[in-house]
């Protein structure tokens, strides 16, 4: 058997392809564990829960549903959402706290049923058509008042018997400008620090 001889440039150059290889090698499995661990810890962290509920009105970006609470969704997203709908909503397992409240950040809303069954309680009605009212004071004095109240809603809201009377007074540390709180998002508009307190 003969033997074949290498010469050095041939066997230097061998082993930098060998070297290179390896090296491409180590660099593109570790950046495909590394994309497949940062997916998994996503998807752990991002766990979807799904609440089903029944929508008692629509407006163009959300919708109430039974439980007082509303869901946003963006005008790609309407896929006809009518009143008496059975939906599923998909959400990451939080809501705002506000009144009434709002599911956070909603993935999807999916229709299950077109039609429910379900009664809407007097208290949502009471929320939901309790706009045309008009509070008018009729007499103001040191004991007490007179308050006249036009309410013209299909279903008549419940006024307190008892009001209390604030006095506005200039806030001695007000500088002139409100100053804003929070960012504006796209569906909602932050707040600004009052520039009134009242007595």
């Amino acid at each position: 058997m003969k033997k074949v001889k290498i010469s050095n440039k041939l066997f230097i150059f061998l082993i930098i392809i060998i070297i290179i290889w390896t090296a491409w090698l180590v660099i593109y499995k570790s950046d495909n564990i590394k994309v497949k661990v940062e997916e998994i810890y996503k998807k752990a962290t991002e766990k979807t829960y799904v609440a089903r509920r029944v929508i008692v009105s629509v407006d163009s970006s959300s919708i109430l549903c039974n439980d007082m609470n509303y869901a946003s969704f963006t005008k790609k997203e309407d896929i006809g959402f009518t009143q008496g709908q059975v939906v599923d909503i998909y959400y990451d397992g939080s809501f705002l706290l506000s009144y009434p409240g709002h599911f956070s950040n909603v993935k999807k809303i999916k229709i299950v049923k077109e039609e429910s069954d379900y009664e809407v309680p007097d208290y949502v009605l009471q929320y939901l058509y309790s706009r045309e009212t008009s509070i008018e004071v009729v007499e103001c004095t040191k004991t007490g008042m007179k308050v006249k109240i036009k309410d013209s809603n299909e279903i008549s809201y419940t006024y307190p018997n008892m009001y209390e009377i604030s006095k506005l007074v200039e806030n001695e540390e007000y500088t002139g400008k409100g100053e804003k709180i929070g960012k504006d998002t796209e569906n909602s508009v932050s707040g600004f620090t009052r520039n009134r307190i009242s007595n």
